[in-house]
């Protein structure tokens, strides 16, 4: 067979043309493939889109939200709140250093009422995002109690709590939106104070409390109530101690019956003279050994470091002034005492001051002076004090046996000041080296201290404070009005006028104010020299809303009370949690005070 030629030969047919009607079946078949393969495609497309729209439309939602929560968790708290801090308390902390501030912001920039805006922009979010009724209501209540006036001393622990808790299922994740520092914690909260050894496990209101009249350098406090199993209590504060040094003086609950007061003097490291009744009458008793010295109408007394006592009173038998003396174990001799010028009331004009007898007396020339005896000067040859110098007025009497002793005095370790009162003035003396300076006119008020080389007078009302630092050449005097003290923050509603719940000392030339701050201000402490103490920064002591990690609607305090020696001192808090003392030191340092045997 011959190969295939690329060539017809002649002669041959050619050969039938290619058919050349189309096959329409299959055609329609590939269409429908190449539809099909478009429609998957666009299906695949759009699909795609919309989920990428909707996943970035969800992004920003999350977005808008988070950024909202954080805004108004930034307004109320500031910075996340700390383990097993709830949203109310961290709201308190900011409360009580908002009222603190210096100077008050403006209206549309005063916290918190500037966070009722970001409050609403999360109300919108909750609206629109299908929450609950409570919810939107929760959000609402609070944009609203914001803005109310007076919304930063509002109680708003419940509404604050409820936005906490709505906000973290919202956004778990959001963080505050604010750079702005806490202000500083209070000091102490009854949890706090749980955790140190009180005074006493009872509470009081420290009505039945009492200290020595004439500041010495320990601080002897006896608190005679009742309704206190330890009752009477006496705790001593030294300012070399570590803890109080307490016991119950049980050995005299006869004798405190009549009423127990502190009308002495004494050493540093000595417990003081009780004195029972009518300014003794009924007895005068050792502190530490309950031992019973004489029963004496007394205008003072004096415990010495060598473990012997002096008594200055007036015998009712005799109608004599009397220095009444006891050494160890040995019956209290009653020495009389017969001065030389004439004395119209010995209540009104003699003192013990320590180893000092002061007498005020008119001479027979007539003259009004202030004259000192030393405790062992005295003898049954007869009464012969110093003259220290002339008094101008004749004391004031007011008050009878229940207003203080015309003649006081305070001391440190190198100095005794004596104050005698007077009509207009009173009358300071300085003993600085064994000898006292002339007497001085000063103020006629106030709370008598020492420290270094001068005294200070402090008088407390309820809508100012007085200071005088005085010398022997003279007092300086600063005056604060109530608005100096509380810059017009209203704390609340209870009265402003009642003095039990504002009180100063002189600390060191400083002046030291604590108060309670209305209904919802706390206690609140500043210190400062006294021409600088408008302007000085308040420290809360003690938050007593806050208990077992919880803000409450009622105070937690029953009661306090302020004591200063020259270089400390005391506060005592009376709360639910029991009586506690505080240390406070010059430079504004606070620390428990422990009890201690």
């Amino acid at each position: 067979m011959n190969p295939p030629s690329a060539y017809r030969t002649p002669g041959e047919p050619a050969p039938p043309p290619p058919d050349s009607s189309p096959d329409f079946a299959a055609q329609r078949k590939r269409q429908r493939r190449m539809l099909l393969a478009i429609g998957v495609v666009a299906v695949v497309v759009v699909g795609g889109g919309i989920a990428v729209a909707g996943a970035v439309a969800h992004h920003n939602e999350v977005q808008a939200t988070n950024a909202a929560v954080g805004n108004l968790q930034g307004c109320l708290f500031r910075q996340p709140l700390a383990q097993g801090e709830t949203a109310s308390v961290r709201f308190r902390r900011l409360q009580l250093g908002t009222v603190g501030a210096v100077t008050h912001p403006p209206p549309d920039k005063a916290w918190p009422s500037v966070c009722s805006q970001p409050a609403r922009v999360v109300l919108d979010i909750v609206k629109g995002g299908g929450s609950s009724e409570a919810d939107i209501k929760a959000i609402s209540d609070l944009a609203t109690q914001l803005d109310a006036q007076g919304s930063v001393l509002a109680d708003l622990s419940g509404p604050i709590d409820a936005a906490a808790a709505i906000a973290l299922r919202l956004a778990p994740f959001a963080a505050p939106a604010s750079s702005d520092p806490l202000p500083p914690k209070a000091l102490f909260t009854v949890d706090d104070l749980r955790s140190v050894a009180p005074l006493s496990k009872d509470g009081t209101s420290l009505g039945s409390t009492f200290t020595e009249d004439n500041p010495g350098l320990s601080l002897p406090v006896l608190i005679d109530d009742k309704d206190m199993p330890e009752a009477p209590l006496l705790c001593t504060f030294r300012e070399s101690a570590a803890t109080a040094s307490c016991r119950s003086l049980k050995g005299l609950r006869t004798a405190a019956q009549q009423g127990l007061r502190l009308l002495g003097t004494s050493e540093e490291s000595v417990d003081p003279l009780v004195f029972a009744g009518r300014r003794g009458s009924e007895g005068v008793y050792s502190a530490k050994t309950g031992q019973s010295i004489d029963a004496l109408y007394s205008y003072g007394g004096y415990a010495r470091a060598d473990g012997s006592f002096a008594i200055l009173g007036w015998d009712e038998k005799a109608a004599k002034l009397v220095l009444s003396r006891q050494q160890g174990g040995d019956p209290a001799q009653r020495l009389r005492l017969v001065p030389d010028f004439h004395v119209g009331n010995y209540f009104y004009g003699s003192q013990l001051l320590w180893d000092q007898i002061l007498v005020r007396g008119v001479t027979k020339s007539n003259e009004r002076r202030l004259f000192v005896l030393p405790v062992d000067g005295t003898s049954a040859k007869g009464f012969a004090p110093a003259d220290v110098g002339e008094l101008s007025e004749p004391g004031l009497i007011g008050g009878g046996e229940e207003e203080i002793a015309h003649i006081t005095g305070c001391r440190t370790r190198d100095l005794v000041v004596v104050r005698v009162r007077g009509t207009r003035d009173d009358f300071l003396t300085f003993r600085i080296g064994g000898h006292f300076s002339a007497p001085v006119p000063v103020p006629p008020q106030g709370l008598l201290g020492c420290y270094g080389s001068s005294a200070s007078l402090v008088f407390v009302h309820s809508q100012r404070i007085e200071h005088d630092a005085c010398t022997s050449a003279g007092c300086t005097e600063t005056r604060l009005s109530r608005k100096d003290i509380d810059r017009d923050w209203p704390y609340g509603d209870r009265d402003a006028s009642d003095e039990s719940r504002l009180a100063a000392v002189d600390l060191a030339g400083n002046l030291l104010v604590v108060w309670a701050a209305g209904e919802r201000g706390g206690v609140r402490m500043r210190i400062a020299k006294p021409g600088l103490f408008a302007g000085a920064q308040d420290a809360v002591l003690l938050d007593d809303l806050v208990a077992w990690g919880k803000v409450g609607g009622e105070s937690t305090l029953l009661g306090f009370r302020l004591f200063a020696r020259e270089k400390f001192a005391v506060l005592l808090l009376s709360t639910v949690a029991g009586l506690h003392a505080l240390r406070i030191d010059p430079d504004g340092s606070v620390k428990p005070w422990a009890a201690g045997m």
